[in-house]
């Protein structure tokens, strides 16, 4: 049995049932719904083919083509859905909701699955993300320079009953240059919007929605344009923490890793640290002489730019919060305990 459904019935199912996107797997890794399984129908060659036979000779050979190339796959298919699932429920969708969703649905239907075909594609749900961002909701910004441990802090919030949209999570980065040291590799632009969009359409309307104050780009991903204007609008709440604090912290946090990702980075801010500088960044980091790095970095690099992008902000809108230790678990409860006194919650 095969259904058709709209996007917001298909993204509502989509949280019981397993979705199996079958267009190729170029197009897959391109961007996909999260969560989906890549079912492709025909390799990049193949659609190539058909693609080129429908101009050529029209519709109908073009289906004969794509039939030569199913034809022999469709065990295989059906196997492969199988091995990836035990729902007995499918949900379906290639780019527009066309022949090769249609295909894909009829196969599995005919075995016995219900399947539910998504209306107007991936490309629906693209639109859907695109839009989304456009949604206005209350955001408060958490901020306070490198090495305050925002992140932790923003993670500890849901459990005060905060909601919130984690950009770093959904970008594999930390948001500086030494933001993809121990990451995964960073998804590609489309699958980012895709994520973060997703994230952003299930936070209900009229909550306020917490965001670590973040750069336009984060890593090579750009923050969505609607997105960030209102984050830039957004009231801050500063963690004010001492600096040897957060040189501590930045210790604690990257001196696990190879010292040849750190050295790795600090050539990559070697034009804005200039020559000499650089120079002896790398000497402290070759003997070992971490937090004076760590300070050296905080103090000449990272703080001044920070308070130039908070420079560029309404001033009425940042509120300084100080904070005597990096405890995510105290600080989260200090940010959230302040924000309901000062802001309108």
């Amino acid at each position: 049995m095969t259904f058709h459904c709209d996007l917001p019935a298909f993204l509502e199912k989509r949280k019981q049932f397993p979705v199996f996107d079958v267009r190729t797997g170029a197009e897959f890794r391109q961007g996909h719904i999260p969560g989906a399984f890549n079912l492709p129908l025909f390799t990049e060659e193949e659609r190539h083919v058909i693609g080129l036979t429908y101009k050529t000779e029209g519709k109908q050979p073009a289906i004969l083509k794509g039939l030569d190339f199913v034809g022999p796959k469709m065990r295989s298919l059906i196997g492969q859905v199988q091995e990836t699932t035990s729902s007995r429920t499918i949900l379906v969708h290639c780019w527009r909701g066309g022949m090769r969703s249609g295909a894909a649905g009829w196969l599995l239907g005919f075995y016995g699955y219900p399947v539910y075909i998504l209306n107007g594609g991936y490309k629906a749900f693209r639109r859907h993300i695109l839009d989304g961002f456009q949604d206005s909701k209350p955001l408060i910004i958490l901020g306070g320079r490198t090495g305050s441990g925002k992140t932790d802090v923003l993670r500890e919030l849901p459990g005060l009953g905060n909601r919130i949209l984690d950009i770093e999570f959904r970008a594999h980065h930390k948001g500086s240059a030494f933001g993809d040291i121990d990451q995964l590799p960073q998804p590609t632009q489309e699958q980012f919007d895709n994520d973060l969009g997703l994230d952003w359409s299930d936070l209900p309307p009229g909550n306020p929605v917490w965001v670590e104050d973040e750069s336009h780009k984060t890593g090579s991903l750009q923050i969505n344009e609607h997105l960030w204007k209102q984050m830039r609008s957004a009231p801050v709440l500063y963690l004010d923490i001492p600096v040897h604090l957060r040189a501590e912290k930045l210790v604690q946090e990257y001196g696990k890793t190879d010292p040849a990702n750190l050295e790795r980075s600090l050539i990559k801010i070697r034009e804005k640290l200039g020559g000499a500088d650089t120079r002896l960044c790398l000497n402290w980091l070759e003997t070992g002489n971490w937090l004076t790095l760590a300070e050296f970095l905080l103090t000449r690099y990272y703080d001044p730019g920070y308070e130039f992008g908070t420079s560029r902000r309404d001033p009425s809108t940042i509120i300084k919060v100080p904070a005597e230790r990096i405890d995510p678990v105290e600080n989260a409860r200090l940010v959230s305990d302040f924000a309901k006194k000062v802001i309108n919650l």
